[in-house]
């Protein structure tokens, strides 16, 4: 899956242009930058045609004399100016707007539009911004993974000791980091940082083959995403699923199998 996207990029971009790629490391809902980019397309004439003056005016201001809708048409004005005062008036908005507005992520998104503006008008380089729903963190992607059991199989405190160990070793040798391990009766997530442009397969494929190298009890099949962390009662469908328990339907939307 980041193999497909590192493809896809140097097609659309060259091989040079891939030392602008930022990787974004605040995670934001999937969904709502498809809301964001929805917005600013369909109202793109009415964004325009704002005074900039009055956005920037009702973005120093905390009170109620403005809707949030008009808290929303103020950033998309502003994010879209490639100045430091605009990216300054989104920052310091950020830190006066009131949570009850739920403008966290619209300001989040408005901060990225107004950093790729201001960016390109200095270098002159139009910077590529790869953003996840869970994140990333010194230049590496956060995934969410299921590594499953096979079926009718329970973890034994040796098969999560073999477990744990043989994905330490995977995610050194693939320079990734485990941020968060949780083993269930028949299921393991992880929590894991890996570099952008690395085969994802390597990571989980070399921990689960070397385990079963040793007594076979791991599916060959493990789910992986960056879209988002899944409960445990949604973890229980994937891997019930991929059991034949349930029928497809029954699988939690948005996902990304590698």
């Amino acid at each position: 899956m980041n193999k497909k996207i590192t493809e896809e990029l140097k097609k659309i971009l060259g091989q040079t242009a891939l030392d602008d790629v930022q990787i974004l490391e605040d995670g934001i809902d999937i969904d709502f930058q498809m809301e964001y980019i929805e917005f600013i397309t369909r109202y793109h004439n009415e964004i325009e045609s704002l005074s900039e003056d009055n956005c920037y005016n009702i973005l120093q201001n905390n009170d109620c004399e403005y809707s949030i809708n008009e808290r929303k048409f103020a950033l998309a004005n502003i994010a879209r100016r490639n100045t430091v005062k605009a990216y300054r008036a989104i920052e310091q908005f950020a830190k006066i707007a009131n949570p009850e507005w739920k403008l966290n992520q619209w300001i989040k998104m408005a901060l990225r539009e107004c950093r790729s503006n201001l960016e390109f008008s200095l270098t002159g380089k139009r910077q590529v911004f790869v953003s996840t729903g869970l994140g990333s963190k010194n230049g590496k992607i956060r995934y969410f993974a299921v590594i499953s059991a096979l079926q009718g199989v329970k973890f034994s405190p040796t098969h999560q000791h073999l477990i744990k160990s043989e994905l330490n070793y995977s995610a050194e040798k693939n320079d990734s980091e485990i941020e968060q391990l949780d083993f269930s009766e028949s299921y393991v997530s992880v929590v894991i940082l890996i570099p952008f442009g690395t085969e994802i397969r390597n990571v989980f494929m070399s921990c689960i083959e070397e385990c079963n190298n040793l007594g076979k009890f791991l599916s060959d099949d493990y789910f992986v995403t960056n879209v988002k962390k899944y409960r445990p009662e949604e973890v229980e469908m994937i891997v019930n699923k991929a059991n034949g328990k349930y029928p497809s339907e029954g699988l939690p939307s948005n996902t990304e199998n590698d």
